[in-house]
This record gives C-alpha cells, structure tokens and sequence, in this order.
C-alpha cells in the first residue's frame, strides 16, 4: 500500500465481482488515541494496514489507512 498515491484506481474482486475505487486520501492514525469508522456509509472502502511498513516487530500502536470512492469501471468517474 506504501505505493498507492491519491488519484489511484484500485480494484479489488468480491464474490467474482470486480469493484473500483478512485483514491481519495491516506493517512497515518494511532489506534490508541483514533477510531477507525468501517461502516461510516456511502460507497467507499478503507483499506488499513500496520505502519511503520518496515517496522520489525508487527502489532505497533500506527495504521497507515488508505479511502477510496467507488468509481464506474468504464468511465473510473464517481459513482
């Protein structure tokens, strides 16, 4: 996810379904201090990972979260 910048068409498949998403932001949270909302409605997906992506020890405090719209995989305009 390190590489995904803002603008990104990602493509994730579901149930044999393919859905897109156009990269709206990402951000760096701490999970102690910050909620991450998974069911804030809308058509949109989360995608969360641990950060520092380097890090040796995994399970740290930070999550790198990255939000995407959902986009027409014709015309990758929003939905």
């Amino acid at each position: 996810m390190r590489n995904i910048n803002t603008g990104d068409v990602v493509e994730i498949e579901h149930s044999g379904t393919r859905l897109h998403y156009r990269v709206a932001g990402h951000a760096i949270v701490d999970a102690r201090t910050m909620r991450i909302a998974a069911h804030s409605g809308g058509n949109r997906v989360l995608l969360v990972t641990c950060y520092p992506f380097d890090d040796w020890i995994a399970g740290g405090p930070l999550r790198y979260v990255v939000e995407a719209e959902a986009v027409d995989p014709e015309t990758k305009r929003k939905k």
